[in-house]
């Protein structure tokens, strides 16, 4: 994690473990977890070398003189994963360095377009104290029928991406814990 980043890591931790006796009410789940999401909003991405066709497509029609404008989908929803550590704060409440390894994941973006970016978010509620999950993390991007594609490693230019079997990484502990929210 670099030096900018650390700071809104070490806030987030901070915050949750002053706030975690209240995570039982329904009123404080919204805005506790919306308090990580500002923290990991706030970080360098940590870009996962994973961009969407329509994203691509859009960076090599993009016209030079009005630059392109993606947008990076947390392709682990913060506010979701901060659920997670709330519901198991003796796992990541306990150890700094094991918040700090989840954080940093909640920090990986997958480059998408606005469109696209709004088409993942639509695949989550959470409306009315009730949170529902209407595909599963690890499937999403097939489920909204977005096409991922990776840049060769050791590439930095995004128009060398192509088609891959590289999957992105989910933790398993997210994937099953998940499941409990699945509609």
């Amino acid at each position: 994690m670099n030096t900018r980043s650390l700071p809104y890591c070490m806030i987030a931790f901070k915050s949750l473990q002053d706030w975690k006796h209240l995570w039982h009410l329904p009123e404080w789940k919204r805005p506790l977890s919306k308090k990580v999401y500002d923290k990991v909003f706030h970080c360098t991405n940590l870009h996962t070398g994973f961009i969407t066709r329509g994203s691509l497509e859009k960076r090599i029609a993009h016209n030079s003189e009005k630059p392109f404008q993606p947008c990076y989908d947390h392709y682990l929803s913060p506010q979701f994963m901060a659920r997670m550590i709330m519901d198991d704060p003796s796992t990541y409440l306990e150890d700094f360095e094991v918040f700090k390894d989840i954080f940093t994941l909640m920090t990986s973006v997958v480059e998408t377009t606005n469109p696209e970016n709004t088409k993942l978010r639509q695949l989550t509620s959470n409306k009315g104290g009730k949170y529902k999950v209407f595909a599963s993390t690890d499937t999403k991007y097939e489920v909204a029928e977005i096409e991922l594609l990776k840049r060769p490693e050791g590439e930095t230019n995004w128009i060398k991406a192509t088609t891959t079997e590289d999957k992105l990484y989910f933790p398993e502990n997210l994937i099953e814990y998940e499941k409990r929210f699945l509609v």
